[in-house]
């Protein structure tokens, strides 16, 4: 879809375990994650490893299940929150952005 959109994106899957490793400081503009119900138990280390690799300014998008509540630091700023439904599921988002 991106190359039919004719759009300059790199997309690339990780787990968060890897990232800092492949990445260093501030590298990057924009993250999503999806969280699954075994990556809840993480939220505090993604958003640690996060930090580190977002620039300032920069956005985070998580995708999670609805019933999922967490704390969100204070060292992002609520841009939109939402939930969607696709089939009999819902699903929430929170696009976030990094202050410092």
């Amino acid at each position: 879809n991106v190359k039919i959109a004719k759009q300059d994106l790199t997309i690339s899957k990780y787990d968060l375990e890897e990232l800092e490793v492949k990445y260093g400081h501030n590298f990057f503009d924009r993250i999503i994650f999806q969280l699954t119900k075994k990556h809840e138990k993480k939220i505090k280390e993604l958003f640690y490893q996060v930090q580190l690799l977002l620039k300032k300014k920069a956005t985070l998008l998580i995708i999670s299940r609805e019933a999922f509540n967490y704390d969100i630091p204070k060292e992002f700023t609520i841009i939109e929150k939402s939930t969607v439904s696709k089939g009999s599921n819902s699903y929430k988002y929170i696009l976030m952005e990094k202050k410092t």
